[in-house]
């Protein structure tokens, strides 16, 4: 493109933002200087990416703080958006004297224009920008208090986490707010006194009640429960709270277990169809509170993979408490469900082979859900029955898949403590096809006592390997 005055004067007014901003890369490679009006009207242009060329132009250029002023006077106007918003993002790169300018100017701004310098030392990091925004925390007017504390808490520091603080006594909702914002952002530790009154405040509730789960301390736990029926956010907050740990974590617990059913009510409404992370703290919660009436909840999420860790985590807590509630279930539902409560069972109950009720949990391998026979296989894996062997054998011949691996599995792990049981039932079989594979899977494991099986298990053979296979 013709670098000739003419010509870029017609291409940054082309139709094409295309053209445009063809026309303001030839701009750039031009000094800027003494075309003040050519860049402003890019850095004004309606096309986003011919603004974002623009500033990246002045940024680049040698020549760009030669407009620090006409920078200036349009990140301070408010009729047009995106001029203001590109010189803003050009003077808080440029910093400096850019920075010094403006803080000259700010007490003979109007209250829009303090604002529009507020946002423009915010995005800067000049060194300075924080005690500027600081004293900004002060301004009569409301909007540019608010949005000094808004940017403080891209800058930090102590000064500034101090600053911020001490607002939150105040009488300005809009600035205590603000504040909130960047302290938690900043990760700032805040009294709890300071804190619990500012969560009946529905405006500041949610802030609030961040900065009330970073507190650490264990009055904070029936505030923050106080509010579990009413702001979604506190779910989160009691979750971060309990991850203290000690004395809080178990002030949190005990708060729980004696929370009115409404709340805990909207804790199980917020499990089952809260957005991730407050799904993920109200089942938590939930489970902490240790009240058995959730475990039918408990077993319809342990669907979602996302949250099966935290279920077997809350529940291993719980003890021998959590089988029991378990097992009790298991009657009352079927299916899915059913599958889902004798999975959670499988992974909670200890390997015993001394229990004697055993047979109940082995009578949901005759189950006509496949998926359901699958779970049963994988508990009785685990409890490690030798009285569900020849069952076990015939679930190793099914037609699906998935449900003659589970048998195989759990014919291993049997074998694993009464291998001599495991052997003899199974030596004296036809090894072949799918359940001669599942099979030979267990024989892996105990061990096979040829030659005697050899002719009636021919197919069963050492591989290359160390292990059994059909073929």
């Amino acid at each position: 493109m013709s670098g000739d005055r003419e010509d870029l004067e017609a291409g940054l007014v082309d139709p094409c933002p295309e053209v445009r901003r063809l026309s303001v890369t030839a701009l750039g490679r031009l000094p800027l200087a003494d075309r003040a009006g050519q860049v402003l009207r890019a850095l004004g242009d309606d096309d986003w990416r011919v603004r974002k060329e623009m500033a990246a132009q002045l940024i680049r250029s040698p020549s760009g703080a030669a407009l620090e002023g006409a920078l200036i006077e349009a990140a301070i106007q408010v009729d047009n958006i995106g001029l203001r918003n590109a010189a803003a993002e050009v003077l808080a790169w440029l910093g400096g004297s850019a920075i010094t300018g403006l803080e000259a100017r700010l007490s003979g701004l109007p209250p829009s224009g303090r604002i529009a310098a507020c946002e423009v030392i915010g995005r800067s990091r000049d060194p300075r920008a924080a005690g500027i925004l600081v004293r900004l925390l002060d301004d009569p007017e409301p909007n540019v208090r608010a949005c000094a504390a808004e940017w403080l808490g891209g800058h930090g520091g102590e000064a500034a986490t101090e600053a911020l603080a001490a607002r939150l006594s105040g009488e300005d909702r809009l600035l205590i707010l603000a504040a909130l914002q960047s302290l938690n952002g900043l990760g700032a530790r805040l009294p709890c006194a300071a804190l619990i009154p500012l969560a009946d405040d529905q405006m500041l509730a949610a802030e609030a009640l961040t900065a009330l789960g970073r507190c650490g301390d264990p009055d904070a736990a029936s505030a923050v429960a106080a509010r579990l029926g009413s702001e979604p956010a506190a779910a989160r907050a009691l979750e971060t709270l309990h991850d203290t740990g000690g004395e809080t974590a178990a002030e949190c617990e005990r708060v729980l277990a004696a929370a009115p059913d409404e709340r805990l009510d909207a804790l199980a409404a917020l499990a089952r169809e809260g957005e991730p992370d407050r799904q993920r703290a109200a089942l938590r919660c939930l489970l902490w509170s240790g009240r058995t009436e959730f475990v039918p909840l408990f077993v319809e999420l342990a669907r979602d993979e996302s949250l099966h860790p935290v279920l077997l985590e809350g529940l291993e807590a719980w003890g021998p408490a959590a089988a029991a509630a378990l097992e009790d279930l298991l009657p009352r539902i079927g299916n899915r469900k059913l599958a889902s409560a004798i999975g959670l069972l499988a992974r909670l109950t200890r390997p015993a082979s001394d229990r004697d009720d055993t047979a109940r949990f082995a009578a949901y391998l005759d189950a006509d859900e496949p998926m359901v026979a699958t779970a049963a296989a994988g508990l009785i894996a685990r409890l490690g029955d030798s009285r569900a062997v020849p069952r076990l054998i015939e679930m190793a011949g099914h037609e699906q898949a998935r449900v003659r691996r589970a048998a195989g599995y759990a014919l291993a792990e049997i074998g694993r403590r009464e291998p001599a049981a495991v052997r003899a039932a199974v030596i004296a079989l036809e090894i072949e096809g799918g359940r001669g594979v599942e099979l030979c899977r267990a024989l892996e494991v105990v061990g096979r006592a040829a030659p005697r099986g050899a002719a009636r298990a021919g197919t069963c053979r050492r591989s290359s390997g160390s292990g059994w296979s059909s073929g």
